[in-house]
């Protein structure tokens, strides 16, 4: 199998935040109706390390989108977290039902790191 630079995008993650003892990245999600949050179950994470720890949040913000919170004690965003973080816009726009943007994007790449079986290579 080769392998190719072709399908890597430049991406930015969120500057973290210090939080107390805690460092948050997040990212706010629209959509073209309110995210369902009521109703919304987070996903299980895909990746599962025992070091360290993630904590999510999902909350609401006016007009209905919401923002995502992912906390970790490094500053440094893990693989994991960021894993979790795509799995979570992925299920945001699945529930939704409507073009979803992630900080104004539609073509997110958090919406690419991980995929659907039935979506094949994108």
């Amino acid at each position: 199998m080769a392998y190719s630079a072709d399908r890597i995008r430049a991406t930015t993650i969120p500057a973290p935040v210090r939080r107390g003892a805690w460092w948050e990245h997040s990212w706010t999600i629209t959509a073209g109706r309110p995210v369902p949050l009521d109703e919304f179950e987070l996903p299980a994470p895909l990746v599962d390390d025992e070091e360290g720890m993630t904590v999510v949040t999902l909350r609401g913000i006016p007009g209905g989108g919401a923002v995502l919170g992912v906390f970790e004690v490094n500053e440094i965003i893990s693989a994991r977290a960021l894993v979790l973080a795509s799995q979570i816009v992925n299920a945001v726009r699945a529930a939704t039902d409507a073009e979803v943007l992630v900080d104004g994007a539609a073509d997110s790449p958090l919406f690419s790191i991980i995929r659907r079986p039935d979506q094949g290579p994108g």
